[in-house]
């Protein structure tokens, strides 16, 4: 079975996190592969602006990039989007990095409830614990943490 080269980076913002971004990128890059942006958005609002760009710079350094923005509930529109596309290695998440998945505590975040149904490990970007603590910002890429769904695809 051939092993899927496919990272996909879903966000609510305007904007993804630079953090996954940075590391979806030069994991794709490492296995030749292809990034998909995925933005969840309620209401219908037209806010890939930044995102769209960003698909375009990533694609204009050779990274074969996609965007697309799905319109309606972030939890069944991923699940149906996944359903209806070949497998993606991981999913990486590009929204903010205190919504979900902390350690050692529940989250009732959609991702942290649909995270076993994704068929595939889910990531997350984590500030430092020194980070965290400061409150400082963000000054780069902090802890990876991997979480991963049931092998079910």
């Amino acid at each position: 079975m051939e092993v899927p080269k496919r990272i996909l980076v879903i966000f609510e913002s305007e904007t993804p996190s630079p953090e996954a971004i940075r590391y979806a990128s030069e994991l794709t890059r490492r296995m030749d592969g292809e990034l998909v942006l995925l933005q969840l958005v309620r209401g219908g609002t037209d806010q890939d602006g930044e995102a769209r760009r960003m698909a375009r710079d990533l694609r204009g350094t050779g990274l074969v990039t996609t965007f697309e923005t799905k319109d309606g509930d972030p939890r069944s529109e991923l699940i149906k989007y996944m359903a209806t596309r070949p497998a993606f290695l991981a999913v990486v998440w590009g929204g903010p990095d205190d919504v979900i998945l902390e350690q050692g505590r529940a989250s009732a975040h959609w991702l942290a409830l649909v995270r076993d149904e994704l068929g595939c490990p889910l990531v997350t970007m984590q500030k430092k614990k020194d980070e965290q603590d400061a409150m400082s910002g963000d000054r780069g890429l902090g802890d990876v943490s991997r979480r991963s769904g049931k092998a079910g695809r």
